[in-house]
């Protein structure tokens, strides 16, 4: 009798673990190839959306790329051993909530380097900005040097580095995708002639647009705009991009200042303004629906 209970003891013990291993093979199986899946799926992602890189961003999608396989192996792997605990039938309600507490006083304690890491992460993945584009952030205008997970760094016009935490860039204007137009006001006493500053402004023009950071389509002398107590103002729209502006604007007040000054033309106001308007496309599109309205 004995005997028998021994046999049927070992029988049940030995089909338990025989189910029981059977099914944790099953989910290893199962969890390897939907590890697997989604390794591929993020791969193909990054295929598509990293292209035409410079050898910086590609580092920086490399960067990516590995953090993104190691934080999804991380998690597979915790829930690979919580699952296998749960077939063993062991407890893993104690070793959960003492994850969560851990969890949760790590949150609480780096929470700006958290928020930090998880805003410069969709930076990267969304391509809101990349090293050489001209943006403004936080008020901050100026080249982007560097991005990390960590801080984006900003060199302004005066050349000061600006240090910013992903986590508190809340809006970015990035005027580097596209051409922007840059307008040009300047005010010219009424006595000159009309058709001589027109001419003049016109040559300015010439000069400047054979440089290599102006997009020759779309320059031009607007004409007369309107009058301001004894002066005419002129205006002139040269396209560029935003982080050559400056620069192209510069060089047009010089070449039209010494051309003005050459035909004795006074100038009541030089320069009023310099502001940047939509980019060529929008204007574009902008002209054709007031066609279509007239």
């Amino acid at each position: 009798m004995d005997n028998l209970f021994t046999d049927s003891l070992t029988r049940d013990i030995a089909l338990t673990l025989l189910e029981k291993g059977v099914r944790i093979i099953l989910l290893l199986a199962v969890s390897y190839i939907a590890y697997t899946i989604i390794q591929r799926l993020i791969e193909r992602l990054f295929d598509i959306r990293f292209v035409k890189l410079s050898k910086e961003q590609e580092r920086r999608s490399t960067t990516l790329h590995s953090l993104v396989h190691s934080v999804i192996f991380v998690i597979f792997c915790f829930l690979v051993v919580i699952m296998i605990l749960n077939e063993l039938r062991v407890d893993t309600t104690s070793l959960l909530a003492g994850a969560s507490i851990i969890g949760l006083a790590i949150g609480v304690g780096a929470q700006s380097l958290v928020k930090d890491f998880v805003a410069g992460f969709f930076i990267i993945l969304e391509g809101q900005y990349s090293i050489g584009d001209f943006v403004t952030v936080k008020g901050y205008s100026g080249t982007v040097t560097d991005v990390n997970l960590r801080t984006t760094k900003i060199c302004s016009p005066d050349k000061v580095i600006h240090t910013i935490p992903n986590g508190l860039i809340d809006i970015v204007s990035n005027y580097t995708k596209g051409m922007y137009v840059a307008t040009i006001r300047i005010g010219v006493s009424q006595s000159a002639d009309p058709d001589v500053v027109l001419s003049v402004l016109q040559e300015a023009l010439s000069v400047v647009s054979k440089r290599s950071d102006v997009h020759e389509e779309g320059a031009s002398v607007g004409g007369l705009v309107k009058m301001e107590g004894n002066s005419f103002i002129y205006e002139v729209s040269i396209p560029a991009r935003r982080s050559d502006a400056y620069g192209v604007c510069t060089a047009y007040r010089y070449e039209a200042a010494k051309r003005l000054a050459a035909a004795h033309i006074d100038m009541a106001r030089f320069v009023i303004e310099t502001q940047m308007t939509k980019t060529i496309e929008e204007q574009n599109s902008l002209s054709k629906e007031k066609k279509e309205e007239a």
